[in-house]
């Protein structure tokens, strides 16, 4: 046999040559740069997209979160259903403002209506007291037919002004006709003044109820300057009240009636819904960046129109969302609990905006709120001490003197003595004058500084003063 693998026939195997893998794969520097750029930016874009994300995540969460609780969001949603022109109150208050007499011209008139409860509360010159009784005489004679148009208002069940919520400028909403009611009020308090010092006190009573229900009209108007109006109104015809009890003994019915209506009001003033407006407002001026340009000059506003921008806008937007529910869910509670959780909200507000330039866009956005719940705070105690103010004056007829304590005044309408809406405390309830009462809260501090505005706003803005006789000399009880 023949050994092949020996054999010298066989031809000669050339052994085969490779190449190291990294000498086939080489790629030129540049293309290597590329590569790195593209993975830096591919790490980069899921970062900002998760950034991005979670904004966007964030906002859609808290919106959510308000659908489910049936809260408005835009300004769009706070459109009430339509109701018939002959049920809308509306049309003819503003057809009353219209026509009313109530201009520049004459405000240095309307404005002495809150010196003048000092004069007809504890007396004063006569030649002042003839000379005011001229002037707004003429006042409400030349705006007889607006009071009258206001009187045929108040017959219709409800009030519904034509604001447009559909705008995406909705801090320009126009307001003149809701403006225009304050100026009503203050016209119908005049009306009042005018029966008063002829000694006309079933106008007066009739005046009072009026503006009451006119106040009342704007209850389910979602707007913050529709329930400061509001209260306004009611805080004249509740000082009105005190003057008129001063000098007019109520019979049973008028009583009744009167009582009737301050209990209606105490349990229906809520600015929630009020809070939640201005909420949807505040995020729909947001998210029309051009608006908020032509509002404000700030460069967080054009900021926001950037790319980069918009992830902080609906940062913003989603932390207004949720602030403004705190708020409004703080906003009828009174109270140490209330005021303590009044100043974490605000703080809270100050850190988001402090976070840099682009969250100083709330600050001119958001309104500063804590005045809402000071203000329904006032209103609701103003009307409490009302209350129990009527029953110290029925007491005071039917004894001819002072009860010892509040409490000797409850009946069945008024089951317990009201306390401080602020503080939690007691009333304080005191003679005033020759023959006289006060009611008013010790406030926050819960200290009793004398029942006037000075120094403690919250005493005078929640008192209830009656005055039958005032002492001698004494010209100014409640210092304004």
């Amino acid at each position: 046999m023949v050994d092949i693998e020996t054999s010298a026939d066989a031809p000669a195997t050339k052994p085969e040559r490779s190449l190291p893998l990294r000498k086939r794969c080489r790629l030129p520097w540049w293309a290597y740069a590329i590569l790195s750029l593209l993975v830096a930016g591919l790490a980069v874009a899921g970062v900002f997209a998760a950034w991005y994300a979670q904004a966007w995540s964030e906002l859609r969460s808290e919106i959510a979160e308000s659908r489910a609780r049936g809260e408005p969001v835009w300004f769009s949603d706070l459109a009430p259903p339509p109701i018939p022109p002959e049920e809308n109150g509306a049309m003819q208050l503003m057809e009353a403002y219209r026509r009313s007499a109530y201009t520049d011209r004459n405000w240095d008139v309307v404005k002495t209506l809150d010196e003048l409860d000092d004069i007809l509360r504890y007396g004063g010159h006569e030649g002042t007291i003839q000379r005011d009784l001229k002037q707004l005489a003429e006042l409400v004679e030349v705006n007889r037919e607006s009071l009258a148009i206001v009187r045929e208002a108040l017959k219709k069940p409800r009030c519904q002004f034509p604001i447009d919520y559909t705008t995406l400028a909705p801090l320009d909403v126009p307001l003149a006709d809701l403006y225009g009611a304050w100026a009503l009020n203050r016209l119908r308090r005049a009306e009042f003044d005018v029966a008063y010092l002829r000694g006309d006190f079933s106008t007066c009573i009739e005046v009072i109820k009026t503006m009451y229900d006119a106040s009342e009209l704007l209850h389910d108007e979602p707007t913050a300057v529709a329930q400061i109006q509001r209260i306004s109104g009611d805080g004249h015809a509740t000082n009105a009240l005190g003057l008129l009890v001063a000098k007019y003994d109520l019979t049973d019915a008028e009583f009744s009636r009167l009582d009737d209506r301050l209990d209606e009001m105490a349990s229906s003033l809520s600015l929630r819904q009020c809070v939640l407006g201005e909420r949807a407002a505040c995020l729909t001026a947001i998210e029309n960046a051009d608006y908020l340009r032509e509002l404000l000059s700030s460069e967080a506003v054009d900021w926001s129109k950037s790319f980069l921008g918009r992830r902080d806008l609906m940062k913003q937007q989603a932390f207004i969302l949720r602030h403004m529910r705190h708020v409004a869910d703080n906003v009828d509670v009174g109270g140490p609990a209330g005021r303590l959780r009044q100043q974490e909200l605000k703080d809270e507000f100050l850190v988001f905006a402090q976070q840099g330039d682009p969250y100083k866009l709330s600050n001119h956005i958001v309104p500063e709120l804590s005045s809402m719940r000071n203000a329904g705070l006032s209103h609701r105690q103003r009307v409490a001490c009302a209350r129990l103010g009527l029953r110290v004056d029925r007491y005071y007829r039917q004894h001819g003197k002072l009860p010892e304590n509040p409490s000797d005044v409850l009946d069945d309408g008024l089951r317990e003595v009201p306390r401080c809406f602020w503080s939690g405390l007691p009333l304080i309830f005191k003679p005033h004058g020759e023959a006289g009462f006060m009611i008013y809260p010790p406030g926050d501090n819960g200290i009793d500084e004398g029942g006037g505005k000075k120094p403690d706003h919250q005493e005078g803005s929640g008192a209830f003063v009656v005055v039958y006789k005032p002492a001698a000399g004494q010209r100014r009880g409640v210092e304004e």
